[in-house]
């Protein structure tokens, strides 16, 4: 038995059994707690216990936690374990039954899935279905019970848990086979013992049932729909309009005098609507002015003189979701001021995002973490440097994945 358990179970002195309670509750319990949620739903809690973003996270966390501390006590008062040797391990079975409550409860449709699949598992003779030591479901072909393969196919049942949409590209076309072919598939891409939720997301994704996607707008289930299918992303038109010409620079071109650079917002969408704006320095500089323009009604904004060691200026009012703006900026020198870009050259341009999509964007990170999903509605809006860094971390956590590097390429190509 744990001997922290033990300790806890033996202790009659009323400040030791507090001090143990909490030693199991936060160094054993509450990290598989925060682990399992991660994993499962993509929960992810602070080690304060918190989720600003997302309420339904916290909620779930803290029922688990005083769960596991309501049964703590009941141990203590009978002295007696009820057969918990290992209370960690106890904690992420709890925490992973609760998950699955969790799905049942909010997505009828998987549950659904589920009960159909585990009936396939149980009746379909080349198919099992039984419980691993540590107490997870697993299933595979009926060989398998006997025999854990090992090697790289162990990350494919990885790869399948973390990010079930993956096997989509990478082992199936398009789908219209029964249920008993589509588990097989799945088995035989794996080539390894899988979890019962595991299948059970892969199945849902390739069936079209996008599980923590329901409560998704329908347009962003369309889209990830959509690039499943084609395996590729459309480039969004707005970056067209902002695309600088190949000739052209955000430098002067007149050779015989010093120039300066701006460097950002510029050619690309924004989230923020109170940007920071940027550049360098230039060399003798006085001081500084910048000077925003709405290309809808050309009202624009200023800055008063800044100082010349100030290279970044936020405006005080938020600018206009959903307004092209472009943007100047004047060094005051000895000779006069100097502006970046010149009239001659091209414009220094961004977008604000719209209302709309920002209330989608805030809206999507609350109800999913599915990365490609964020990183597809970041490509769509026209936000490519998030849409790179999220498809960069779905890249890396599915190394082999031709359909993530794929995706990664097409938006790298944009900028």
């Amino acid at each position: 038995m744990d001997s922290t358990l033990l300790a806890f179970l033996q202790t009659t002195d009323a400040d030791e059994r507090e001090r143990l309670l909490s030693k199991l509750i936060l160094e054993q319990a509450a990290p598989s707690v925060r682990q399992v949620l991660r994993y499962r739903l993509r929960f992810h809690i602070s080690k304060g216990g918190t989720s600003p973003a997302n309420p339904d996270a916290e909620d779930l966390y803290h029922d688990v936690i005083t769960k596991l501390v309501k049964v703590l006590n009941e141990f203590h008062a009978q002295r007696k374990n009820a057969g918990v040797g290992d209370f960690r391990q106890y904690a992420t079975r709890v925490a992973v039954n609760a998950c699955n409550d969790y799905l049942r409860s909010k997505y009828p449709s998987r549950a659904r899935l589920k009960d159909n699949i585990r009936d396939t598992l149980e009746r379909h003779p080349g198919f099992d279905i039984w419980r691993s030591e540590q107490g997870e479901m697993m299933c595979g072909f009926v060989a398998w019970r006997n025999e854990m393969k090992q090697g790289s196919f162990h990350k494919r049942a990885k790869r399948l848990e973390e990010q079930p949409e993956i096997i989509r590209q990478e082992r199936f076309a398009r789908i219209d086979s029964p249920l008993t072919k589509v588990i097989a598939g799945i088995f035989e891409w794996v080539s390894y013992p899988v979890e019962l939720e595991s299948l059970v997301s892969a199945t849902a994704v390739l069936l079209d049932i996008l599980t923590g996607m329901e409560d998704l707008p329908v347009s962003t289930r369309r889209l990830v729909k959509e690039t499943l299918s084609s395996g590729e992303m459309r480039r969004p038109a707005i970056l067209d309009d902002l695309a600088v010409e190949k000739s052209g620079a955000t430098r002067s071109n007149a050779t015989d005098r010093p120039s300066f650079k701006l460097t950002s917002p510029g050619q690309a969408v924004i989230v923020e609507n109170k940007p920071v704006f940027k550049w360098e320095a230039l060399n003798g500089a006085l001081g500084y002015k910048v000077y925003i323009a709405s290309r809808a009604n050309w009202a624009g904004a200023s800055s008063p003189t800044l100082a010349p060691s100030t290279l970044e200026w936020t405006p005080p009012t938020p600018l206009r979701r959903g307004e092209t703006y472009t943007w100047v900026v004047s060094a005051i020198t000895e000779k006069g001021e100097l502006t970046v870009p010149a009239s001659s050259e091209p414009e220094r341009k961004f977008k604000v995002l719209s209302e709309r999509d920002f209330g989608a964007l805030m809206r999507l990170k609350q109800q999913t973490g599915s990365r490609l999903a964020l990183g597809l509605f970041y490509a769509r809006s026209g936000l490519v440097f998030e849409a790179e860094k999220e498809l960069q971390l779905l890249a890396n956590e599915n190394a082999g994945s031709s359909f993530a590097a794929k995706l990664l390429d097409q938006v790298r190509s944009w900028r």
